[in-house]
């Protein structure tokens, strides 16, 4: 399987991947943390409680988008090495996919 990191998700592309001990047949699962956990802004079939192990949440992101200005940008919570995150995952169907990602 392959994790894209964009923005607030992470995309795991996989036909067959493993979510908490569970094997999965579905296509595509977004990772969501932070605000995506409450609001995720796009069309999914379920989501789920997820542990993304690897990453942390950090300020490592600079933003012009509510935060700063472009003279100077505000941090903004991203994900790094190391440590884990807790979010929500959410399985998005082959036809919903091209939208989302």
């Amino acid at each position: 399987a392959s994790v894209s990191d964009i923005g607030r998700g992470l995309f795991l592309k996989s036909k067959g991947a493993e979510l908490n001990g569970t094997r999965t047949d579905a296509a595509h699962w977004v990772f969501g943390y932070g605000s995506l956990m409450w609001r995720p802004g796009f069309d999914y079939v379920t989501r789920r409680a997820a542990v993304l192990h690897g990453r942390r949440r950090a300020f490592c992101i600079y933003s012009v988008h509510h935060r700063g200005t472009y003279e100077r940008p505000g941090l903004v919570l991203g994900l790094i090495g190391g440590g884990s995150v807790r979010g929500m995952a959410y399985e998005v169907s082959g036809a919903l996919w091209p939208v989302v990602y």
